[in-house]
């Protein structure tokens, strides 16, 4: 007998073919490929939702969140099972983000978040209201205050460079940054936060010893030190 295709006019109603004339792809593409600032998306078999910003994925706890942030039910996205567990909790660095229904705005560098307390700090540091990305109450929970270990910072303003590691931060010079990176332990990216931001990061309390066996303790040896006590796995 002849295969009829279900998609054969006369045997497919009109109103999926009017569907089908109506369909327009996503704007900007699908969101799991690329992960576009406000971006929507639940996975097929759950019913949460996940906002995207900055590359990462932040859960709108409620229908009543999601309607006061003014987001549209249309442009939910379905994507695979397990696609969102996947996703960064943290945004990249350079965003800048604030909560729904809060005026503060924070900077992402090195994993972390500064608040950035006024207008002119944000102009200072190169960035405008415009690039403040909006995420869901309680979205802030889950970005760290404390940067990622092998991270360089400065303040706004100052000279003094800090290193981090093990999630503390050590003043730095140029001596001890040659040091390290000779050692191998060079750091990973050197970010620019606001005056005052590094205090959130607790400061640095060294355990001396002769880490490398070269008969002098130095300051690469308590590095290597902090590093073996608060992440034995590191090496």
């Amino acid at each position: 007998s002849t295969r009829v295709s279900v998609w054969r006019r006369g045997t497919t109603s009109t109103e999926v073919w009017d569907l089908i004339g109506r369909y327009s792809p996503p704007p900007g593409g699908r969101c799991e490929d690329t992960l576009a600032n406000g971006c929507l998306v639940r996975e097929a078999t759950q019913q949460a939702i996940y906002l995207v910003q900055g590359g990462a994925a932040f859960s709108v706890p409620s229908q009543q969140a999601f309607d006061s942030m003014a987001l549209d039910w249309r442009r939910v996205q379905v994507v695979p099972a397990g696609f969102i567990p996947g996703l960064p909790s943290i945004p990249r660095d350079a965003s800048l983000v604030k909560e729904y229904g809060d005026t503060s705005v924070w900077l992402v560098q090195g994993g972390a978040r500064f608040h950035l307390t006024s207008l002119e700090v944000m102009a200072a540091l190169g960035f405008t209201w415009e690039q403040v990305m909006e995420i869901p109450p309680g979205g802030l929970a889950q970005v760290p205050v404390v940067p990622r270990d092998y991270t360089l910072f400065t303040e706004f303003g100052s000279a003094q460079e800090y290193l981090v590691v093990g999630g503390a931060r050590l003043p730095v010079d140029a001596a001890i940054i040659a040091a390290l990176e000779s050692a191998g332990l060079g750091a990973s990216a050197h970010y620019v936060v606001p005056q005052g931001g590094l205090d959130q990061v607790p400061e640095i309390t060294l355990a001396r010893g002769d880490a490398d066996c070269s008969g002098a303790v130095a300051v690469i040896d308590a590095i290597v030190v902090q590093s073996l006590s608060t992440s034995p796995s590191f090496f």
